[in-house]
């Protein structure tokens, strides 16, 4: 029986890889919800078998720099410290990229802005320069999305706020210019496939590899497919908020070409797919 150590299974990503993993397997969770994660404070992880690291501080717009450095660098080169037996795969993420409007590939520069992109980026640099012999895998995720499963998180993916505020009030809240705000959305689905592909197959060393559709799409074409599919709603229009007016990314495209050479071929389904086939 296999064992597998999950962080972040009460977030997002985490909490639905957990729902679909097998019963043959064994499962041990943590998680930093709850008070202060210390790094120090994990257990002996030299009889773990699979490590699915989710667990970060997420907040793109955090300024607490000691708290990330602690929840995002310091907990997972632990982890990766102390499963020195175990298959890691962690997530990175799209963000590392920066804000530049085109599509990106792994062999990029990268330009992270916020601290989360940052501490992303740093375990990115470690992993592939300091520990290719331990065959770790990055997954830089683009905008997961989904349906449901996300009305805990601070910033919920348009497709799940889109389709509560249509169902809620019939009415879709949309910044202004979102024909223009485009993002390479890949449903929670397809990222549970891609993961569990690493899971099941090895590499040749340490991998940090898009995990997108590589089909941008933007939130004016979701809130029209929505409400074409749901037959009712209306599209209103607000200010983007001060916060995040220099910040918001405008435009995400992840190239799979790498993802692909490392032998994933199924379809990925753009976001308007999953639309016509589970809104009703």
């Amino acid at each position: 029986m296999k064992k597998i150590l999950i962080t972040g299974h009460m977030g997002f990503i985490g909490s639905c890889f957990l729902k679909s993993i097998s019963d043959e397997c064994q499962i041990v969770t943590s998680d930093y919800r709850g008070g202060d994660y210390c790094p120090d404070s994990l257990p002996d992880l030299s009889d773990i078998d699979i490590v699915v690291h989710m667990g970060a501080m997420s907040s793109t717009n955090s300024t607490n720099g000691e708290e990330v450095f602690i929840k995002n660098i310091m907990s997972t080169l632990n982890i990766i410290r102390k499963a020195k037996n175990a298959k890691i795969i962690y997530a990175s993420s799209a963000s590392t990229y920066g804000s530049i409007n085109a599509k990106r590939s792994e062999s990029d520069e990268l330009q992270p802005e916020s601290l989360y992109a940052k501490s992303k980026a740093v375990i990115d640099d470690v992993v592939l320069k300091y520990l290719p012999h331990r065959k770790i895998v990055g997954l830089r995720f683009f905008n997961v999305c989904s349906f449901s499963f996300e009305g805990h998180k601070a910033q919920p993916s348009p497709t799940y706020s889109f389709y509560k505020q249509l169902n809620e009030t019939g009415q879709v809240k949309l910044f202004n210019g979102s024909d223009n705000i485009f993002r390479d959305f890949i449903y929670i689905e397809d990222v549970l496939k891609i993961m569990y592909y690493f899971i099941d197959n090895e590499v040749n060393e340490s991998v940090v590899v898009n995990v997108g559709t590589g089909k941008p799409i933007s939130f004016e074409q979701i809130a029209d497919k929505m409400i074409d599919k749901l037959g009712f709603g209306e599209k209103v229009y607000i200010d983007r908020p001060s916060d995040i007016l220099n910040s918001y990314q405008t435009y995400t495209e992840a190239d799979l070409r790498y993802l692909r050479t490392l032998g994933y071929d199924n379809k990925i389904p753009t976001i308007l797919d999953y639309i016509e086939e589970r809104v009703l």
